[in-house]
């Protein structure tokens, strides 16, 4: 299983790589002034042995607005962070742990402040494999990244390892300063 992040351009589709992009797809300022602010989703990717490529297979975690409502298409709708909307979705990393393959990345939410999230951090989900996507029945934030006056503190690049029957989760804390 390879899963990868892909740009999802704000009319839900997958994008081309095409010049540098930050990890967040963009100023969030850009569509209020009319231009694109493209989000990170997640997908699963197969990996052709003859041509030596990826082929992307489908979108396990579709971050594109929903035209009716305005809003991203990815919202947890179970658990502790039910009504959580990602924004975006990158670095992730797998694990096969008890017959159950967990899939943590980093991410940004639009409306975190209700879960006390307000930076860039580390959301964990389960894939399911009958739908091909991620449960987001079972999705949150495992390390809510925070804002302290003009010093953000990042939850970034999750990593998954199982261990003698155990899941670990690590990241690097990082602390980011205001431009």
């Amino acid at each position: 299983m390879f899963i990868g992040r892909r740009l999802v351009t704000i009319e839900g589709k997958l994008a081309g790589v095409s010049g540098a992009n930050d990890c967040s797809g963009g100023d969030p300022a850009n569509e209020a002034k009319g231009r694109p602010f493209n989000r990170w989703g997640l997908v699963l990717d197969r990996f052709d042995w003859k041509t030596h490529r990826f082929i992307s297979a489908t979108a396990l975690l579709d971050t594109s607005i929903d035209p009716r409502t305005g809003q991203t298409h990815a919202l947890v709708t179970g658990g502790p962070m039910r009504g959580l909307r990602i924004r975006s979705a990158y670095d992730p990393t797998v694990a096969l742990h008890d017959n159950t393959t967990y899939v943590a990345f980093e991410c940004t939410v639009e409306n975190g402040s209700k879960f006390n999230v307000d930076q860039t951090s580390s959301c964990i989900s389960v894939y399911d494999p009958n739908t091909g996507k991620l449960d987001m029945d079972r999705t949150l934030v495992i390390l809510g990244g925070i804002q302290k006056g003009a010093i953000g503190e990042v939850a970034a690049v999750p990593r998954l390892l199982a261990f003698k029957g155990r899941l670990y989760l690590y990241w690097s804390a990082l602390k980011v300063g205001k431009a």
